[in-house]
């Protein structure tokens, strides 16, 4: 395969920025269930990556011409959090992020460990990509736990402990088991009450639950 799989660099900043949009608005199922558009998204990504960028982390898939085509996304839990303060966010956009704020405090809630061990892993994508040579299809399914692994790798050599997920949709829920997550808690869609919209916004949604993973990393 014509491929790399390598840290997040600052050269990359648009083309994943772009790419981790288009996969959010159109796979996540919260964001999907609410109508998020890109616009509203666009701004909250590209802080997610700045932050990325500024502790090392974040791993992509890259073709010959550098097109981004697989990314994993992960922050370490002591960085900064008026990080995102400075930008202003839809209601829609406010909501998702109200709900996984609500499973990571449950998570520190569950487990005894400090802010600065811990490490969340907040989104994992890969799109076909025509241009890359494959041997044949089940290749690509190699790609997306290739990326994983390279980021918990990294996570693991900043001295990270323990990594959590907030697994929202059916694909990221089928990697938990295969890399060692461990389910913690699940919040049931349909029972989840938003403060910001005054409402229970995610009636009817599949899967039926959001799972909280989390993962001891092995020194």
């Amino acid at each position: 395969m014509e491929y790399q799989i390598r840290s997040f660099e600052a050269n990359d900043f648009d083309k994943l920025a772009n790419f981790a949009t288009e996969v959010f608005v159109s796979k996540e199922p919260m964001a999907k269930t609410l109508g998020v558009k890109k616009s509203d998204l666009f701004p909250m990504i590209e802080c997610l990556l700045v932050a990325a960028l500024n502790t090392g982390l974040g791993t992509v898939a890259v073709g010959r011409d550098g097109k981004v085509f697989s990314f994993a996304l992960s922050l370490e839990c002591s960085t900064d959090p008026t990080l995102m303060l400075k930008v202003k966010l839809s209601n829609q956009v406010n909501s998702i992020f109200k709900f996984l704020d609500m499973l990571e405090n449950r998570f520190f809630d569950l487990r005894s460990v400090s802010r600065s061990e811990v490490g969340v892993m907040l989104m994992v994508g890969t799109a076909f990509y025509r241009d890359i040579l494959v041997e044949n299809k089940s290749d690509w399914s190699k790609i997306t736990p290739s990326v994983l692994q390279y980021e918990l790798d990294q996570l693991m050599q900043k001295g990270i402990k323990e990594v959590f997920v907030q697994s929202t949709g059916i694909k990221s829920q089928k990697y938990l088991e295969q890399f060692g997550f461990q389910s913690l808690y699940q919040q049931k869609y349909e029972d989840y009450y938003c403060p910001i919209l005054k409402t229970k916004p995610f009636l009817n949604l599949a899967p039926e639950k959001c799972i909280l993973g989390f993962k001891e990393c092995m020194r």
